[in-house]
């Protein structure tokens, strides 16, 4: 009888290690820079049914230890504008943004794919921007006199740049939003259980690596300061160029990958 019980628990060892391979082989497909959206999407949420069904947590099932969330340090310079576009960044990619005000050192908070995406875009980006906000000034100057420091444009220009890039990057995670809720729309109208749709395994994984970050924030960063927000009073069309600019700035193919991870 002992050695019964002892093959049967084997067995249900071996059967609980396939369903996490599978876990981890679906996750590494889901966060794999060649895989679609919507395969990313399908690959996760199966991941999660999986997980759900086997009764497992889905970051010990992946092997995902809390040491998994880590930070990473970025020199970047003591610009404010620095900071709101990095924090832009990590909203999208699943990291939170933090800035150590007396070593003026910026570091983010997540896991280590999201990690290296959002410092490879903050680095790109911020040499991009610097450069269009003085063409942009430049132009603002032709024919017209600009009463105010150059600063002062600028800032007004990054300010607008920034919240351009933010709207496009929320409008890109509504879209992804709004299409898992025509898929469930189309499931529930071809007669089909909902439970069993891609569409609320998702939603469920999105929340589940929410709550993972937020976990690893208070660990992680356990004394943090909410600074104070700066209040601007426009007094230039420096904002208008930055808006116009923000719309047009390449944020490139592997960003918009990001948000299925």
């Amino acid at each position: 009888m002992a050695k019964e019980t002892q093959n049967e628990q084997t067995e249900q060892e071996k059967q609980l290690d396939n369903i996490k391979n599978k876990i981890v082989n679906l996750l590494k497909r889901a966060q794999h820079e060649n895989t679609s959206k919507e395969e990313a999407a399908s690959a996760s949420a199966m991941a999660v049914r999986l997980a759900t069904k086997y009764n497992l947590d889905l970051a010990q099932a992946a092997g995902w230890e809390k040491g998994h969330y880590d930070k990473l340090y970025l020199e970047l310079g003591r610009q404010r504008w620095y900071l709101s576009l990095l924090d832009a960044i990590c909203e999208y990619c699943f990291c939170s943004a933090y800035y150590q005000a007396g070593p003026g050192v910026h570091f983010i908070v997540g896991e280590l794919h999201n990690r290296e995406l959002v410092g490879l875009m903050i680095k790109s980006l911020i040499p991009v921007i610097n450069k269009m906000a003085d063409e942009a000034y430049h132009e603002a100057q032709d024919g017209q006199i600009i009463k105010i420091h150059k600063k002062t444009w600028k800032r007004e220009y990054f300010a607008g740049a920034i919240h351009a890039i933010r709207a496009r990057l929320r409008r890109q995670q509504k879209e992804m939003t709004e299409y898992n809720e025509r898929q469930e729309t189309d499931t529930q109208d071809a007669g089909v259980d909902v439970s069993q749709s891609d569409v609320p395994a998702y939603r469920a994984l999105l929340v589940i690596k929410q709550n993972q970050l937020e976990e690893a924030c208070k660990e992680l960063v356990p004394n943090v300061k909410t600074a104070r927000k700066q209040q601007f009073k426009w007094v230039s069309n420096g904002w208008n160029y930055g808006i116009r600019d923000g719309k047009n700035v390449a944020l490139t193919d592997r960003m918009q990958i990001g948000a299925a991870q």
